[in-house]
């Protein structure tokens, strides 16, 4: 019975070894802010190159997005993405 706690134990310790190396990071977006961010230079995020300049400049392993947004009731916004990426193409990236 001890091997086998032994065998456990080696396993785990790997697998922290393993994690330890890897270098990871979180990005958490709160999308107010970031929507006055984008009306004021008027150009939307891409989202997959900002992962990219992370990756490559912070020599991570692993780069995550979380974005957090908070939904308006319907009909209190006085305007629409959609509408505003039609009517505007140079916001389109």
């Amino acid at each position: 019975m001890a091997k086998k706690l032994i065998l456990c134990k080696g396993m785990i310790n790997q697998k922290t070894e393993e994690t330890k190396k890897k270098n990871v990071i979180y990005i958490f977006i709160d999308a107010s802010n970031v929507w006055n961010a984008i009306k004021s230079v008027k150009k939307f995020i891409e989202y997959k190159t900002l992962k990219d300049y992370f990756r490559k400049n912070f020599n991570a392993d692993k780069v995550e997005i979380f974005y957090y947004d908070a939904y308006p009731k319907v009909g209190t916004r006085g305007y629409s993405l959609d509408e505003i990426k039609q009517n505007h193409p140079q916001l389109r990236g």
